[in-house]
């Protein structure tokens, strides 16, 4: 996991808000679908930066971390041409990682947002 990441959405030119379920594990019905499979599918799905806030929001008013038995495969951010991000907890602790783009894993999984 090395460089830059790039995301499907940045607050960078304007500001916008996205909605996702509030649900400690990821979207099932999404299951076994690769982040190339996403995109070809034209899902919107959270991104990197999405998620960070939103595993904050979580956490401030539940007290608990999201993704404790799967891991969130963040599909709407890059690390590189092959490379998606994904984040998981594990031992109260977040971790940040990547995967390939056509990994599929009963796992990891994505959320879907609406912009």
């Amino acid at each position: 996991m090395e460089g830059k990441v790039t995301s499907d959405r940045t607050a960078k030119e304007k500001a916008y808000a996205v909605w996702a379920r509030d649900d400690q594990e990821t979207d099932g019905a999404l299951r076994g679908l690769s982040a190339t499979a996403i995109r070809e599918k034209g899902i919107s799905v959270i991104t990197l930066d999405e998620y960070l806030l939103y595993e904050l929001m979580f956490f401030q008013e539940k007290k608990d971390l999201p993704d404790k038995k799967g891991i969130t495969l963040c599909a709407g951010s890059r690390f590189s041409s092959i490379e998606v991000s994904m984040v998981f907890s594990l031992l109260g602790k977040v971790y940040v990682d990547s995967c390939l783009i056509g990994k599929v894993d009963p796992k990891i999984c994505t959320r879907k947002v609406i912009v």
